[in-house]
């Protein structure tokens, strides 16, 4: 309403001695009791404006709309903001204006940030509202709104822009990239070289470097698809969700024990597998996000389905003794509905616990409108757990022969109040499940609970899933988002540096299926992905950090990847996926806390000390140091982005993890060309002695599989050894000695084999398994081929015992040389009885008394005898301790399949000169080849360290015998091979400390 002129006049007429009594006093309240109004005609300009821009519109002004309410603007006051209208003309105390003055209502007094008003002039704005709120409609600011902040809009697709290099361009991304780069008088960065895109792409998709032969293909292929064929190898391998999961699961807080105090393990490697495998699917975003908030609300859930919901379970839970069990129950609601608003959102919503959210268009009554879809879930606690200790407690399904927690809605909803100030002892209003006012409503009606949440968060009218999501993939990629933000899409987060690519990623990613590979192949192909890290100072100082992409900035490696990448490059890393946590080497006393209740740590053996980090065993309290000093987080809490340190741990870390050790023993196996090292077995395995096991059915467990460690050259890339015909001394890898004796009489074999000489060139009897004292010739059974010393064996296949007894069993056909063949034989205590190629083979069948020794050596194409060894090949060998079926035998044929071949080139086989292994070391390391002078310290240190080690070698031996850690290599010959080790060991571990093996470049 609008003043006459002679009402306005009149008004300003109106001055009795009581207006003295209105006049403002001194600087503190005294008196919060109501008070009787002014009798005089209070003014808005001269008497109540003054009074809201000295106190109130920094908050409430031009420049902040906190709660969506402008003080300076007379609709929007009368309209209201996220709390309704803040005055109501003619009754001051119905006024939200004046009761947030008073401290009346819910959250602080205002102004929050400052003293409150005194009592004269509360007295002031509490008259001008009973006498109506008249406003003129000239005062103050003409706006009927608050903006829509640009992240509460629907995004949507935009065209693409016109550029100036068309060329440039190989996916739509870089259309908007140039467009940006060209407004700022920028260019892009010339195109990394395809070495350094490869490995780029590898360590971004699946945390791995590429291999030799997969480095050689790409370099080999110049056409325009080869790039394409590269990421969709990619994006279909199985290491591809080990690495994407490491992000989600950082800001779903996973982790394997409770949390708080005590820090119990527990199981929760179920939701773990299921997020990988998620991931390797492409699950469609909308039903990932779905089955992990609501996945046992959806109609006849699968185990998977409620494996999923883990999600919310994995957290961390309170144990504590004496807390009480509202509060632990209710700071368990709370978390998860801080983090469905950060992982889905973008939003800090947390905020808004205590009051309106001071920032952002969200209430307390929306914070505890979505409180009440988490609040009808079980207690997390159990019964008493000994000394007073809780058990975490809940629903659980039963998974792989333990059990994992899940979510499960009661039967009866509980009810849910507004905490006043977030105390749970403080109960406010009630109120039901609903939505934020001040995002778009879902296009149909939803139920009332999780699973209706989880259809809004994914509904395409949401404004900020789609968004924040792409965004938090475009960090990883990039190591900033398009939103620097990745946790706060609010007003005080920071805009994008590309608005109009973020909606165009974000309608791609939604109008294609929410498809999270389909995105992340438009982004990899891209020309600014594609660009290289080197920048002259003139893009430099126009572009510090990047962020307009001119460039692809360097990243150090995640915690995870760095160790992944070192074990790759030795050829150690262990590919088995899944289940429980592993447990790689850490310092002594790490979990020790104070009483004896802490886990034990028992560090891994065999395969599981070389697996993944992503399998790491994730103890919140106590992370494993290799993990946490490269800056994984602790999982206490979501954590939507990692942060990038450099400190001098990290270079102790790199020189002394024993992972770091074990992977620089195995890289300098690589580098001289001598034979792969293997994991130790661990103690309940009877034998283990290789890296990688052969395929073997199901439900034949070997005590023996695996690629065979052998003689002078080194393993293949199929898996298989190759031997020569040169003595035993350079052949000492036949023996199998890790773990308790060979298998008893009864015992079955199957391995490939091939046979490289014709049957002229034999030299002497070679044996394909041999099971005696040693080797010797009077104990134990042995299969092998004939040699020239024995015309009627000649390339024929045999089995003979050391002593004799009985003869030879000898087949009749000769082996066609240069071929693979596959052989299984079973013995029994009095039986012998061969397959080959999957054929019984009649004339070696029979009786075969068992040698008398033969229980401590287990040999494989190689024997410590004067015979020489197969001149050939071995490979996926397993043996068994017990007599196979003939079924089973038949079996592990049809499951087999012979090693691939592999041209020399590409093997990996290295070079033993010094020269040729640091340059094709450094390969390995980087993928790209070093310039003379990124060799000559390298080849310089290792002349030194080999001079040093020849003079002292007991010191070479010592050296080599601490760094081995977990792995069992061929023994050494003698003290120069021994020295020379060692210098390759510090030449394996400055290629591991690399820069650019550390970083994606």
């Amino acid at each position: 309403m609008a003043f006459s002129r002679h009402t306005w006049s009149a008004a300003r007429l109106v001055v009795v001695g009581c207006a003295l009594a209105a006049a403002p006093g001194p600087a503190v309240a005294t008196d919060d009791a109501p008070r009787p109004p002014a009798v005089r005609a209070v003014d808005f300009v001269r008497d109540v404006e003054p009074l809201l821009v000295a106190h109130c519109h920094h908050c409430h002004g031009p420049e902040q709309q906190q709660a969506r309410l402008r003080l300076d603007a007379r609709r929007i006051v009368f309209a209201g903001g996220l709390s309704g209208p803040a005055v109501v003309p003619g009754d001051a105390s119905r006024s939200l204006l004046v009761r947030r003055l008073l401290g009346e209502d819910h959250g602080p007094r205002m102004p929050s940030d400052g003293e409150p008003l005194d009592a004269a002039a509360i007295d002031i704005i509490r008259a001008w509202i009973d006498q109506g709120a008249l406003w003129p409609e000239t005062a103050g600011s003409p706006a009927a709104e608050v903006p829509v902040h640009w992240a509460y809009a629907r995004p949507q697709r935009p065209a693409l822009p016109a550029v100036g290099d068309p060329a440039w361009c190989r996916t739509p991304v870089d259309f908007f990239v140039q467009e940006s780069l060209a407004e700022r008088g920028l260019r892009p960065a010339a195109a990394a070289d395809p070495d350094v895109w490869l490995r780029r792409v590898g360590l971004d998709l699946i945390g791995l470097p590429p291999t030799v032969a997969e480095l050689d293909a790409f370099l080999a292929d110049p056409s325009p698809a080869a790039r394409e064929q590269v990421v969709d190898r990619l994006l279909a391998s199985p290491r591809f969700g080990e690495r994407w999961a490491q992000p989600w699961l950082d800001a779903a807080r996973y982790g394997d024990s409770t949390g708080y105090h005590d820090d119990d393990l527990r199981d929760s490697w179920a939701y773990r597998d299921w997020v990988i495998a998620a991931l390797n699917a492409d699950m469609p975003f909308d039903q990932f996000t779905i089955e992990q908030l609501a996945g046992d609300l959806l109609p006849a859930a699968t185990l998977q389905q409620r494996i999923a919901t883990g999600f919310h379970r994995a957290a961390p839970c309170n144990l504590e003794s004496g807390t009480p069990a509202e509060a632990r129950r209710t700071a368990q609601v709370i978390d998860r509905v801080n983090v469905t608003a950060t992982v889905w959102l973008g939003t800090t919503l947390e905020c808004a616990r205590c009051h309106n959210h001071k920032h952002d268009p969200f209430s307390q009554r929306d914070y505890y409108r979505l409180f009440a879809y988490f609040n009808s879930t079980p207690d997390e606690t159990g019964g008493g757990g000994g000394e007073g200790r809780n058990l975490m407690g809940g629903p659980t399904v039963a998974v792989g022969g333990s059990s994992t927690f899940v979510m499960q809605e009661l039967d009866a909803p509980r009810q849910t109040r507004i905490l006043l100030r977030g105390d749970y002892q403080a109960p406010g209003a009630v109120v039901e499940p609903g939505l934020p006012r001040a995002l778009p409503a879902p296009a149909a009606e939803l139920p009332a609970n999780r699973l209706g949440l989880a259809r809004w968060l994914v509904d395409p009218a949401n404004p900020l899933t789609a968004r924040v999501t792409v965004n938090r993939w475009w960090a990883e990629l990039f190591g900033r988002g398009l939103v620097s933000t990745v946790e706060d899409f609010g007003l005080h987060g920071e805009r994008p540096t590309h608005p109009l690519l973020l909606d165009w990623l974000a309608a791609e990613f939604v109008e294609n299926g929410w498809s999270m590979k389909r995105l992340l192949r438009q982004v990899v192909l891209s020309a600014t992905y594609a660009q290289s890290s080197s920048v002259t100072p003139a893009a430099r100082q126009a572009d510090p950090d990047g962020r307009w992409l001119s460039r692809v900035v360097r990243l150090r490696l995640p915690a995870e990847t760095i160790r992944d990448n070192a074990l790759a490059i030795a050829g150690v890393l262990t590919a088995e996926a899944g289940g429980p946590p592993a447990y790689p080497p850490q310092p002594d006393g790490l979990w020790w806390i104070r009483d004896g209740k802490s886990p034990v740590y028992r560090p891994a053996t065999g395969a599981d000390r070389y697996r993944r980090g992503i399998y790491t065993v994730w103890r919140r309290l106590s992370l494993h140091p290799g993990l946490a000093v490269f800056d994984a987080p602790d999982r206490t809490a979501c954590c939507a982005e990692r942060a990038r340190t450099n400190t001098p741990l990290q270079a102790l870390t790199l020189l002394n993890d024993p992972a770091h050790m074990e992977a620089a023993f195995a890289l300098a196996h690589r580098l001289t060309g001598r034979p792969a090292v293997r994991p130790a077995a661990p103690p309940e395995t009877a034998i283990a002695f290789a890296a990688d096991y052969g395929s073997v059915i199901a439900g034949l467990q070997p005590l023996v599989a695996g690629a065979l460690a052998g003689a002078a050259a080194p393993l293949r890339a199929t898996g298989d050894i190759r031997f020569d015909a040169s003595p035993f001394a350079t052949c000492r890898g036949g023996r199998l000695d890790a773990g308790p004796a060979p298998p008893g009489p009864a015992w079955s074999a199957s391995l490939w084999f091939r046979n490289e000489l014709a049957e002229e060139e034999r030299p002497v009897t070679a044996y394909l398994v041999s099971r005696g004292v040693d080797g010797s010739p009077d104990a134990g059974d042995h299969l092998g081929i004939g040699g020239t010393h024995r015309a009627d064996l000649r390339g024929r296949l045999f089995m003979f015992n050391g002593n004799a007894r009985g003869g030879v069993l000898a087949g009749r056909a000769r082996l066609e040389p240069r071929r693979w063949h596959h052989a299984v034989l079973v013995r029994d205590a009095a039986q012998v009885r061969v397959f080959l190629d999957g054929a019984d083979v009649p004339d070696i069948d029979g009786e075969l008394e068992p040698g008398t020794g033969g229980t401590e050596g287990l040999f494989v194409a190689a024997r410590a005898d004067m015979f020489a060894p197969l001149t050939g090949a071995v490979a996926h060998a397993a043996v068994f301790g017990r007599a196979l079926s003939a079924e089973e035998a038949r079996q592990l044929h049809a499951a087999a399949a012979p090693p691939a071949e592999v041209p020399p080139e590409a093997s990996g086989a290295l070079p033993v000169d010094v020269e040729s292994g640091v340059r094709d070391g450094y390969r390995l390391a980087t993928a790209r080849r070093p310039s003379a002078a990124e060799m000559a310290p390298l080849v310089s240190l290792f002349d030194s360290l080999r001079d040093r080690y020849r003079s002292d070698p007991a010191s070479a031996r010592r050296l080599l015998d601490a760094v081995r850690g977990g792995l069992v290599a061929v023994p050494l010959r003698d003290d120069d091979e021994a020295a020379d080790l060692a210098a390759w060991f510090h030449v394996a571990t400055a290629l591991l400390n690399l820069d650019q093996t550390v970083t994606r470049e």
